[in-house]
């Protein structure tokens, strides 16, 4: 015998000393039949043996603290004093697993397993763990003193703290990782809100009657939460710290008389201020599948296939793999914004489709004046004008797919003097000249139906002349200067809101709120202001990625202006430029734009996809610039340009104090055709 199998035998019976002098409990709680290490006796086995564990099963017992999985029955286990890891838990005899269990055990059941004992991933942990048997926590066992029982509409309004007991029917079970269960949606007849748990969702089916008890919150990641002040998003009102009261067990209808009709675009246009989330809105939408790289995104768009958002999900889409069927459909959707992404330029609602029904959808003709103007027309204009913009909107809207045909669309304005139209045919081109409050009246008319809106806006264009620096002037700042800089809105800056401001004397990345940048266009000239700044992570010794932070616009001059190229650099070989990438702590090349032959280069694993500029066409992570990106997808409309030799204008960046530069597309072209990224800028 090893010394270590010795060591291992001389512990097991030092404990089975203990354990029967002790009174260690049988399974049917007779002095007959195998003793139960206790939790803390089963640690003190797993810190002997370590990762190699325990050559046999052995008998644990202890009381269940919480399941983290219950899908496999993962759960923590206590003795009241120390707690160990059950990795998963089956049957018996090892055959059905805890989510096919017919009955199982749940937080404060007393459990008696039969599991090998060792370190795993640095802890002790119970492993291929079967369940000889288990005693329930007595219902009365729960102290729900402290907690109020109150519609769903009432829990919705409560104080974050509130501890509040409702009662409903599931409408929708959630997922994290692994199809593992974490939380439901509970409607009732008048209102619906998410309740956060993964034991609550393991333990229930949609259509049950369920009560619950929960903590009223408004959650909110932590690393996003001062994004969310920012924009004003109070949070996603839910319950948490949930307990399973009881279930009906029986299969119910959801009651969802009370949902309100409405689009996806009111939804999205509506205040992330507002106590919206996980409430349930009616209305007809597409539903459009996007595969990734390892990955399926689910997007819910409005009839104008443009205006929507994605699926929120923690499990790669695949708790979505049921709307496959419906994809590229229009269909009746009871639809939930579950939760806003907040970042530093915008927050906006991530979904959650309640319930999907088919339909042989027919649009509503006396809707499509309405709808001309509420999707193609009204979002045009701006709320204000600094100069003339020679607006481009239609006089006539058409859907061939809607069957609408020539739906008339007319301006008129309350100070022709201030901004005025002009007929040019399939068109009408707006003017604006001078400063006054303006109020435009947009009508439009198909068949015997009309629909008019009335949009006011501010024109200011006599302020006369705006001292602005140069883009080199603006570089040469100091750091925490406030700048005014004019130039043209060249490119998109991918993964940031933002662009790239360029003129003849130098080019530098401009970050502003995604509301804000939502005004301008490719090619607009432009007067912003905001903070020049270097952008890097706390004590990070990197030069930073040189920027004008938090800007605004100050002028909007508009036009499709072509930038200027005066200042990139074309004296380099691409091979020379590659040197630059390890300058990061010593050069700032951030505003220098590049331009050089070179192939771009994609690279799909398993989980992402990446594109690469390199010096051939194969990739070598030594020879090529990673380019910048949250998702490779955001440079797929380059992929024209895959497998050729190409000219390149680009920049290096480094938002993120990385270890090296990458880089940033701002244009791509061959011997027939060019392309400006206009990440930020599409649609």
């Amino acid at each position: 015998m090893s010394k270590k199998l010795f060591l291992i035998a001389s512990l097991f019976a030092s404990l089975v000393i203990t354990a029967c002098g002790g009174g260690n409990k049988t399974p049917d709680g007779g002095d007959e039949g195998p003793k139960y290490y206790s939790v803390s006796e089963a640690i003190e086995i797993a810190n002997q043996v370590g990762e190699e564990g325990t050559p046999e099963r052995q008998y644990v017992t202890g009381v269940v603290d919480r399941v983290t999985n219950s899908t496999y029955g993962e759960m923590y286990i206590t003795d009241g004093t120390k707690e160990i890891h059950i990795y998963g838990l089956y049957s018996s005899d090892g055959t059905v697993s805890y989510a096919d269990m017919s009955e199982k055990p749940y937080k404060g059941d007393t459990v008696y397993v039969l599991a090998t004992i060792s370190i795993f991933k640095g802890a002790p942990d119970l492993g291929k763990a079967w369940l000889v048997k288990f005693d329930a926590k007595p219902k009365e066992a729960e102290d729900l003193s402290d907690y109020v029982e109150v519609d769903i509409s009432i829990a919705r309004e409560a104080e974050e703290g509130e501890k509040v007991i409702v009662e409903g029917i599931v409408g929708y079970v959630t997922y994290a990782s692994g199809n593992n269960p974490n939380g439901i949606y509970l409607l009732d007849d008048k209102a619906s809100i998410y309740a956060y748990g993964v034991e609550l969702a393991g333990r229930v089916k949609v259509g049950n009657k369920v009560k619950i008890a929960g903590t009223k919150t408004n959650y909110i990641l932590d690393s996003e939460k001062g994004y969310a002040e920012k924009f004003g998003y109070n949070g996603s009102c839910q319950l948490q710290e949930t307990i399973f009261i009881e279930s009906d067990e029986q299969i119910h209808d959801l009651p969802l008389s009370w949902v309100q009709e409405s689009t996806v675009k009111d939804i999205l246009d509506t205040s992330v201020s507002e106590n919206i989330t996980t409430s349930i809105y009616k209305v007809h939408a597409y539903i459009r599948e996007v595969p990734g790289v390892g990955f399926t995104n689910f997007y819910i768009y409005d009839l104008d296939d443009k205006t929507g958002s994605y699926c929120y999900s923690l499990n790669n889409g695949h708790d979505f793999d049921y709307l496959k069927e419906y994809d590229g459909k229009i269909c009746l959707v009871y639809l939930s914004p579950l939760n806003c992404k907040a970042t530093n330029s915008s927050a906006y609602f991530r979904f959650i489709p309640v319930k999907v029904e088919a339909e042989d959808f027919v649009f509503d003709k006396s809707y499509a004046a309405e709808f001309a103007i509420k999707y193609y027309v009204k979002d045009q204009f701006l709320s204000s004008y600094n100069s003339d913009p020679s607006l481009v909107l239609p006089a006539k809207f058409s859907h061939e797919g809607f069957g609408i045909s020539d739906v008339v669309i007319t301006y008129s304005s309350s100070d022709e003097k201030t901004l005025w139209f002009v007929n040019d045919g399939d068109n009408v081109v707006m003017h604006v000249y001078g400063s006054g409050d303006v109020n435009v009246t947009v009508k439009a008319t198909y068949m015997t139906y009309e629909y008019q809106i009335v949009v006011p806006i501010n024109v200011d264009a006599d302020i006369g002349p705006i001292e602005a620096l140069t883009v080199k002037q603006a570089i040469e700042t100091e750091d925490g200067n406030e700048v005014t800089v004019k130039g043209i809105v060249a490119s998109g800056t991918v993964n940031q809101a933002g662009f790239y401001l360029i003129d003849e004397t130098g080019v530098i990345a401009v970050r502003m709120d995604a509301t804000e940048l939502k005004e301008l266009k490719l090619g607009n000239e432009v007067i912003v202001k905001g903070t020049r700044k270097h952008v890097k992570k706390d004590g990070s010794s990197n030069m930073g990625q040189s920027c004008i932070d938090g800007a605004t616009t100050v002028v909007n001059l508009f036009g499709e202006h072509d930038y200027s190229k005066a200042s990139f650099v074309t004296t380099k070989s691409f091979e020379d430029i590659l040197t630059l990438k390890g300058t990061y702590a010593i050069e700032d090349w951030s505003t220098t734009v590049f331009v050089a032959k070179a192939y771009l280069v994609k690279v799909e694993g398993t989980h992402s996809t990446n594109y690469y500029l390199c010096p051939t066409d194969e990739y070598d992570k030594n020879n090529c610039f990673y380019l910048y990106a949250g998702s490779g997808s955001q440079y797929s409309s380059f992929d024209i340009f895959l497998h050729e030799e190409v000219t390149i204008e680009f920049i290096l960046c480094d938002w993120n104090s990385k270890s090296e530069y990458r880089a940033c597309l701002i244009s791509v072209s061959d011997k027939t055709q060019s392309l400006v990224n206009n990440y930020n800028f599409k649609g």
